[in-house]
């Protein structure tokens, strides 16, 4: 029966029942062994699960290569690195879906049998061709979705996440705010920043992002 939940909960769609039949037989098939045997024994699941719906399999195929690139440099990163990581190409050759697929990649590595689970946060951005005018848009938009898993945190770690941010940003905290606003919520209002010419401004800004 947990295995009929699991497939029901699975986090992709293809992995999970298509059909209310196909549930229906797997819990007739259920039933049918408890009345004979009052046990369950296991059994391949979805054996009469068949969509009524002609559907496209979100599966990444031909990028093999590109996902263990990546797959090593998430080994090398939790083992203390630090990298970024740029994946780049024309609009429409499934960048999107290849950092999609390297996410679904780690987490069943995390979770799979007999291999240490690591902490970390994943993260991605972004570079819209149509967005030029906005500088760092992909930085900033990983960073808001940083920001976001941090905030689900519980209050320590939000309390050590805030100590870390203010340690290396100063009292340039406002500079932070102005491109990321979703910071305010773990290092508080800061104060105002100085007017400076727009050059300076400039080597200000790349300072802190830099630290940040």
């Amino acid at each position: 029966m947990s295995d009929i939940v699991m497939k029901l909960m699975a986090k992709t769609v293809e992995d999970r029942y298509q059909s209310a039949y196909g549930i229906q037989y797997d819990l007739e098939i259920c039933l049918g062994q408890l009345q004979k045997t009052e046990q369950i024994e296991p059994f391949v699941l979805g054996q009469k699960d068949i969509s009524a719906k002609f559907q496209i399999p979100q599966w990444l195929y031909g990028r093999d290569r590109e996902l263990q690139v990546l797959v090593e440099a998430y080994d090398r990163i939790s083992r203390g690195s630090t990298e970024m990581i740029l994946v780049e190409g024309y609009s429409g050759v499934g960048k999107s879906t290849l950092v999609r697929e390297i996410y679904r990649s780690l987490s069943t590595l995390r979770h799979s049998e007999g291999r240490v689970q690591q902490s970390g946060y994943f993260v991605s951005g972004k570079f819209d061709q149509f967005k030029h005018n906005v500088p760092y848009a992909g930085l900033i938009q990983a960073f808001q979705e940083l920001i976001r898993q941090i905030l689900t945190e519980g209050e320590a770690q939000i309390k050590a996440w805030k100590e870390k941010i203010l340690a290396a940003i100063g009292s340039n905290g406002q500079v932070l705010i102005d491109v990321i606003p979703e910071v305010q919520l773990i290092i508080g209002a800061q104060p105002a920043i100085a007017c400076l010419a727009p050059t300076e401004t400039q080597n200000r800004f790349k300072l802190v992002f830099s630290n940040f």
